[in-house]
């Protein structure tokens, strides 16, 4: 089976994708780990390597391929991205949504080390500004007008006020549930 895991910012998405791996034994790929590795390596802020990966297209969808190629060999897989529901798996899999509030995931995220020294104000807006960027990036890139729409995902996870062994139970009991709905 492949989880293909998509979300809010906030929600606890990687938290959660890390420790389902370590319960399964499956392997764990995230995007958005991959674009931070390499905004670092470039020696670029997050927001600036965006928009990079807004002005060459290319960088993005190497990135999408080759997780999508995961997809296609990798049977036991937790595949976290924005476009992971959205691509070729060659083996049964489930899209699974985590959802926040906004304002508490805005929270989460100043715990972040590239949000140190910003207000909620502006975690907000970024986080925002992101949303409305990611909305266009991937129309243009893919032809999808909204990736967090959640008609698209099989077991939606609301994290907002569960903590991070509450959200696992949460998730673990969702994946069994819906699993046992389709046998």
């Amino acid at each position: 089976m492949v989880l293909r895991i998509s979300g809010d910012r906030g929600s606890g998405k990687t938290t959660l994708c890390s420790e389902l791996a370590k319960i399964l034994g499956y392997f764990y790929v995230y995007t958005g780990g991959i674009i931070r590795e390499m905004a670092t390596k470039k020696n670029m802020p997050l927001e600036e390597f965006y928009r990079a990966m807004d002005a060459d297209p290319g960088l993005e969808r190497s990135i999408d391929a080759s997780q999508e190629e995961l997809m296609l060999t990798m049977p036991n897989l937790i595949a976290e991205g924005r476009m992971a529901p959205f691509q070729k798996c060659a083996f049964p899999c489930l899209n699974v949504f985590i959802a926040v509030d906004r304002i508490v995931g805005a929270e989460r995220q100043l715990q972040r080390p590239e949000n140190r020294g910003r207000s909620l104000a502006e975690v907000l807006r970024r986080s925002d500004e992101r949303l409305k960027e990611e909305r266009i990036r991937y129309q243009k890139l893919y032809g999808i007008i909204d990736h967090l729409d959640k008609t698209k995902f099989d077991v939606i996870v609301d994290t907002t006020n569960l903590t991070k062994e509450a959200a696992i139970q949460e998730l673990v009991i969702s994946l069994l549930k819906h699993l046992a709905s389709r046998s």
